[in-house]
């Protein structure tokens, strides 16, 4: 004769496998918030310093002086972003100065799609369309704008002295970014 066998679990033996699963994801969750935080601090580092290489390289292949901007965390539209452009003074018409490291006068942006020339009738002012934006409360303290000749050599900030900006995410963690004086990104 066969005996019907038991299956399935108990109701104590459910809930004590649900209380083991609440405590380990209780445990994870903060170590999970810790490690997105880093990995959009290095996200950033790392686009900007793609951007670096980016203007360092078009400077080179076109003739023109390259910039990248690094625009701070102050109230307003363009707060924590950056931008690269061609550092030339714009476009005719433009009054923009050429060679002083500020987006000014229609200067041809260079956005993650290539090339962007500046419609004439938006030359100036804020334009948080062209500027890329940090993702997830990471700062930097201090603007700098960095300029590539055609050379690929650093020309402004000018010096012999490396240029470094700090990266900071909302844990208090950084990443440094340097560029020394002959162009290359550390």
């Amino acid at each position: 004769m066969r005996t019907i066998g038991r299956y399935g679990f108990s109701l104590i033996e459910v809930m004590v496998v649900v209380a083991i699963v609440v405590v380990i994801v209780v445990m994870a969750i903060p170590n999970y918030q810790v490690w997105v935080a880093n990995n959009r601090l290095r996200s950033d580092m790392l686009d900007i310093r793609g951007g670096l290489q980016i203007a360092r390289m078009t400077a080179m292949a076109t003739g023109q002086t390259t910039t990248v901007e690094l625009i701070p965390g102050v109230a307003g539209a363009e707060a924590n972003t950056w931008r690269v452009f061609i550092d030339n003074g714009g476009v005719a018409g433009g009054n923009g100065v050429a060679r002083d490291g500020i987006w000014n006068g229609c200067e041809t942006i260079i956005g993650e799609s290539g090339k962007q020339q500046v419609p004439s009738g938006l030359c100036g002012g804020l334009m948080p369309n062209l500027t890329r934006t940090l993702k997830g409360g990471i700062t930097f303290p201090d603007p700098i704008s960095v300029t590539f000749s055609s050379s690929g050599r650093r020309v402004i900030p000018p010096g012999n002295d490396p240029v470094s900006t700090n990266l900071v995410n909302a844990n208090g963690n950084e990443k440094a970014i340097n560029i020394i004086p002959s162009g290359e990104i550390l």
